[in-house]
């Protein structure tokens, strides 16, 4: 297989990075971790003879992070009460994927 690498930047108005350990009270990381740098980058390639291995997650612009609400509405909630979170906003990431590309 032969190597090659690629970078790009993604940015957006607000992003949310999911931490697993929080359970239904989602927390964010500031950038994205590696797996959810290599599922971005094989949704928008979609080459199935290549394989994805992000080397490096670069934060390209200050994080500034917001607080924003849910309004869950299950059989849990209590009355009056809302579930604030952070999440960053006015975010952008490099992203530098190393691609061993087949044939």
């Amino acid at each position: 297989m032969k190597p090659f690498q690629m970078c790009f930047e993604i940015s957006g108005p607000t992003a949310m990075w999911t931490r697993p350990d929080t359970g239904d009270a989602p927390v964010s990381y500031p950038a994205p971790t590696l797996a959810a740098a290599k599922g971005i980058f094989e949704s928008i390639v979609w080459l199935k003879s290549a394989e994805v291995v992000p080397q490096r997650v670069e934060i390209c612009a200050p994080l500034v992070f917001h607080t924003y609400s849910t309004n869950y509405g299950g059989p849990l909630r209590k009355n009056e009460t809302a579930c604030a979170e952070q999440v960053g906003r006015l975010s952008a990431w490099e992203l530098c994927p190393l691609f061993f590309h087949g044939n």
